[in-house]
């Protein structure tokens, strides 16, 4: 666009502009009758970005930037703002401004109360049983916890360009996830990136308000997007009402204060929280205990401690790690006097080792793959689980998986045994998947010889859960072919390979799938040694199977159709 001063008229074909477009207060105003504030938002192309005030009976509760879609602006979504579960029959008001200002008789923001938040598109385009974007862009999974029967995940968010925000999303059978108003919204220090949640089962915070503990969600804020002015500090904010809202502590940074006013620095990030004892682990009501903190530095993983999440001591660092730090106990084999500690980034290369609260100790001598042939990349686990394979927490993995317009992978359990390769981390969907069976096809003991009828030619739903067992000692090779891709299981002297994956010294298969319209993952060899969480795409719903070289004999051989759980 050129803009020039001239004495000459415009054509007669064009009007000519007179008045400049006015930016006047407005104001959305109702008594709370829905569980949940919905805000129209436009196109992130053309639609102004304006801070957007939330009162509740004249106390501020919330101001954020957002991309208020009113008067013309087409709107593109409803952004789920805040939760009023907690506040009806009270005044809301909701502040912004417009072009044409506030007029009782026409609203110029179509702003919701309701107690339900918009469903999704439901199709065989679109991930049916994963957590995916309804509007915006997604990645990392941050602050996962269990409280009172319910887990809650939340995720890097991004619907505007002042930086990130924490969507939440909640369940009680970790397969049927419900979405929640956004947890943390990005603020004057900046973008909300990645970090952790934990309870507070002891009060150490002293923020405790009734009968629920609080609960922490600690979280790196990175101002600036990019180059020599960024700066990335660590805060915690603390919920009441078991993480429906939170509030960010007034005391934050709580690690930071150095490169807030030196400046220029984005290598200190994603802080992993939990509370630690001595004599017990990681038992949350242990009276002996401490918080722990995780934070990835530089080039690698910086370990603090804490009293009270307000507080931190330094203590020693792993190097050769990167981003998004994880460390946490298992059982080996589920015997619960032989524990050992996990440390793994964003990557999922794990150490094997031990760790005292304040230093960690690393017994293998270089990182293990956590994953084959996949993608799956800043996996979390959730804090506060109750107790599981030997007596540890259940140590149950979300990762983010195909990019910022994809989703959160399968709930995952992890355990350590003893393999043919070595101690392992191995990999299985978590048994709350049974939750999502609607028809199950059970063929064990089949025998199936080359050129056979596909004795799977009756499943075509397109969603499974796939088990399987099979001898291939007179076999050269087996192929499932899902939905259009093949996976070929090939005999070999070293044992049985599939893809980049060998299970050494067997030729039996043991092998499980769980298959979405976007993803399959994949789990070879007993107790999911190899974990290869896969995106594909799909050309037909169905499943079948052969066999070359010889007969193939399954002792296990089960199929389960899922549902999906976006119905709405």
């Amino acid at each position: 666009m050129n803009i020039v001063a001239t004495d000459l008229r415009p054509p007669a074909n064009i009007k000519p502009i007179v008045a400049a477009a006015s930016w006047l207060p407005d104001r959305y105003e109702a008594t709370i009758k829905g569980d949940y504030l919905l805000l129209p938002v436009g196109r992130l192309a053309g639609t102004p970005l304006q801070p957007v005030t939330v009162e509740i009976d004249g106390v501020t509760k919330l101001v954020v930037d957002q991309s208020l879609a009113f008067g013309s602006i087409p709107v593109a979504g409803y952004l789920p703002l805040y939760d009023l579960t907690a506040y009806q029959g009270k005044k809301l008001r909701v502040l912004f401004h417009s072009y044409e200002g506030y007029k009782p008789s026409e609203p110029s923001a179509r702003i919701l109360m309701q107690r339900d938040i918009p469903g999704r598109e439901t199709s065989n385009k679109k991930p049916a049983f994963h957590i995916h974007n309804r509007l915006g862009l997604i990645n990392d999974p941050n602050g996962l916890f269990y409280l009172n029967g319910v887990y809650h995940i939340f995720h890097q968010y991004q619907y505007n360009m002042t930086g990130c925000s924490w969507a939440h999303y909640t369940s009680t059978d970790l397969m049927h996830w419900e979405e929640r108003p956004i947890g943390l919204f990005h603020d004057e220090y900046g973008s909300m990136h990645s970090g952790s949640a934990a309870v507070d089962m002891m009060n150490t915070s002293g923020w405790q308000k009734g009968d629920i503990p609080p609960v922490i969600a600690a979280y790196t804020a990175s101002r600036g997007m990019g180059g020599k002015d960024k700066i990335q500090m660590q805060g915690i904010a603390y919920s009441v009402d078991g993480g429906k809202t939170f509030t960010k502590y007034d005391g934050n940074p709580v690690l930071g204060q150095q490169q807030l006013l030196a400046k220029g620095s984005d290598h200190a990030r994603d802080p992993k929280i939990f509370w630690f004892s001595p004599t017990k682990g990681r038992d949350p009501l242990a009276k002996d205990g401490y918080w722990v903190m995780i934070l990835f530095e530089d080039d690698g993983m910086t370990i603090y401690t804490s009293k009270n999440l307000k507080q931190w001591e330094r203590h020693g660092s792993i190097s050769r790690f990167y981003e998004c730090p994880e460390l946490f106990p298992l059982a080996v084999d589920g015997n619960p006097n032989d524990v050992r500690w996990i440390m793994y980034g964003a990557s999922g290369h794990y150490h094997i080792g031990a760790f005292d609260g304040k230093h960690f100790k690393p017994e293998t001598k270089k990182k293990l793959p956590m994953y084959h042939d996949g993608r799956l990349y800043a996996a979390q686990t959730f804090n506060n689980t109750e107790k599981g394979f030997g007596g540890q927490p259940r140590r149950i993995q979300v990762g983010w998986q195909d990019g910022r317009r994809g989703q959160l992978s399968t709930p995952v359990e992890l355990t350590l045994r003893t393999t043919p390769l070595g101690l392992r981390v191995c990999t299985l969907p978590v048994n709350e998947i049974e939750n999502l069976y609607t028809r199950s096809v059970k063929l064990d003991g089949l025998k199936l010889s080359p050129g056979d009828a596909n004795p799977l030619a009756t499943l075509k739903k397109g969603l499974y859960d796939i088990n399987l067992v099979a001898d291939l000692a007179k076999a050269k090779e087996f192929t499932l072919n899902i939905r259009g891709t093949k996976l070929v299981a090939k005999v070999t002297d070293k044992g049985i390979a599939v893809g980049n994956m060998v299970i050494p010294e067997t030729k039996v298969l043991s092998l499980r799938i769980v298959v979405d319209n976007k993803s399959m993952d994949i789990f070879l060899g007993e107790n999911g040694i190899f974990y290869s969480a896969r995106l594909y795409k799909p050309s037909s719903e169905a499943l079948s199977m052969d066999v070359s070289g010889g007969e193939a004999t399954f002792t296990e051989l089960q199929v389960h159709e899922l549902k999906s759980i976006w119905n709405k």
